[in-house]
């Protein structure tokens, strides 16, 4: 029923949403127990969409449970899909493909896929102006590169015309030493809409917008106003610009005064993402209710860790001294693991940093090291490795629960500060479901994208469905979190405490 590697599937065309499919979804959405408010119209598209939809970041095609989550969003009423053929190389894509075709409801599902990123070995013209912005990852909105990117995404989606055409995070060149310069960059974005237009004529696109975390802060290229004036240079009053998308949660508010509001006055959508997973100077802050993860006391673990780093250099060391066989470097990673928690604090960078720097550099210096030994003096090494490795692990996840008691009394701090915007419902919502409720019940936003790769993600999201509109004001939203500024962001004195979205 999808595509899969090494198989030749007979490709269904599928069309487009259309207005009618989605108000239809809209009314039976309603007369199942859904109150009006979660669905409105995509800026001025037609098409109503809820105000929770389904982002696939994460998404992969082969993962059941993935699939299992999506189809029951799209069962239980959410009818926006977020994907981008740079979510698992377009693996995500296949899957909205799939799941889509397979319970037949593209008339009724909005569908938005991102250009910008050059996808590695799609086949079209090689020739194409692109820029290097490192590692191997290119940028272009080259006509050709765009044609061909919309191509290959509608070939994954199985969708002969794609709903919305994202420009993907165009701040990556404009903020890089790929920089054109910002009048440049205008005359690119330009060519890029005139592009995205003539893709509307075909019929192979109905809107496009741009998804950037940098709206306002690259002049008038990133701007409403400078969009917007983009649009109308290419096709008038008649462009089909219909959206931005940015990032908008309980910590990260400050588009919600200027971009979020001139947007809505333009008459453009605007799609809110991260509504989870907030950006802070120490890292990602998890908007959830974390569950406590296992670890052993961090006092006796770090005891048991600096026992053998003593242990180390009163023995082995000092018997590689005394025999002049070489020196055995100083070891002291439980104060560096130490360190690094302190620093970065939430536990997603914390973890992150463990499983990208530190375990692969201590593997390497622990070859390097071993390499010089001769026995017995290896066999003694490798007696106190194995109980020193078990050490660190233990303080390792000794430190990541503190991390998480941490972040979570902030994400308690925060909700509390929300949850009496929603009256005698407040006190029984999830961390989650405030967070969410949050963006998505500012009468500024459209929907808003929510990472749900499990059913049990779903469930606690649509949930919603069923509250009233909570008629919340992005004023209202910022001075209620207003003493909220030092428990976002950095260290906190309040406590507080699992949640399935994700």
């Amino acid at each position: 029923m999808g595509v899969a590697l090494g198989f030749v599937y007979v490709v269904r065309v599928i069309d487009a949403a259309t207005a009618e499919a989605t108000r239809s979804l809209r009314d039976r959405e309603v007369r199942r127990g859904a109150a009006p408010f979660w669905y409105s119209e995509l800026g001025g598209t037609g098409l109503l969409v809820s105000r929770l939809g389904f982002g696939t970041f994460r998404v992969v095609s082969q993962a059941e449970n993935h699939r299992s989550a999506l189809a029951l969003a799209l069962e239980r009423g959410v009818n926006l899909i977020d994907t981008s053929p740079t979510f698992g190389g377009g693996d995500a894509e296949l899957a909205v493909g799939d799941v889509v075709e397979g319970l037949g409801v593209r008339g009724s599902t909005v569908v938005m896929t991102r250009v910008g990123y050059v996808t590695p070995g799609l086949k079209g013209p090689e020739a194409i102006t692109s820029f290097d912005l490192g590692r191997g990852v290119r940028y272009s909105l080259d006509p050709r590169s765009i044609a061909r990117e919309l191509r290959a995404s509608r070939d994954r989606l199985r969708m002969r015309t794609l709903d919305v055409a994202l420009i993907q995070t165009p701040e990556s060149v404009l903020e890089s030493k790929a920089s054109p310069g910002a009048a440049s960059m205008a005359q690119v974005f330009a060519r890029a809409f005139e592009t995205l237009e003539g893709e509307v004529a075909a019929g192979r696109l109905q809107h496009y917008g741009v998804v950037s975390n940098a709206f306002g802060r690259n002049g008038g290229i990133l701007s409403i106003e400078g969009l917007l004036d983009a649009a109308r240079r290419v096709a008038g009053d008649r462009h089909h610009l219909a959206l931005v998308q940015l990032p908008v949660n309980l910590v990260e508010r400050g588009m919600l005064d200027g971009v979020v509001a001139s947007a809505r006055k333009a008459g453009l959508g605007v799609v809110a993402n991260r509504p989870l997973n907030a950006m802070t100077d120490k890292g990602m802050l998890r908007l959830a209710d974390l569950p406590t993860p296992l670890g052993p006391p961090l006092s006796r673990a770090t005891r048991t860790a600096r026992q053998l780093e003593l242990e180390l250099d009163s023995g082995i060391a000092r018997a590689m001294r005394s025999t002049g066989s070489g020196t055995c470097p100083t070891v002291a990673l439980a104060d560096e693991l130490a360190r690094r928690a302190e620093e970065y604090r939430e536990p997603v960078r914390f973890s992150e940093w463990v499983e990208v720097r530190f375990t692969p550099e201590l593997s390497e210096a622990v070859q390097r090291f071993e390499g010089r030994l001769a026995q017995p003096m290896k066999a003694a090494f490798r007696f106190w490795l194995e109980r020193y490795v078990t050490a660190l692990t233990g303080l390792t996840s000794a430190l990541h629960a503190r991390c998480v008691q941490e972040a979570s009394g902030r994400v308690t701090a925060l909700s509390e500060l929300a949850r009496p915007l929603f009256g005698a419902v407040g006190p029984s919502l999830s961390s989650a479901q405030v967070a969410l409720l949050s963006v998505a019940g500012l009468e500024d936003v459209t929907s808003v994208l929510v990472g749900m790769r499990d059913p049990a993600y779903v469930r606690e999201a649509v949930e919603l469905f069923g509250l009233e509109r909570p008629r919340l004001t992005s004023a209202a939203l910022i001075t209620a979190l207003s003493p909220s500024t030092e428990v976002s962001g950095g260290k906190s004195t309040l406590r507080g405490q699992g949640s399935a979205v994700a």
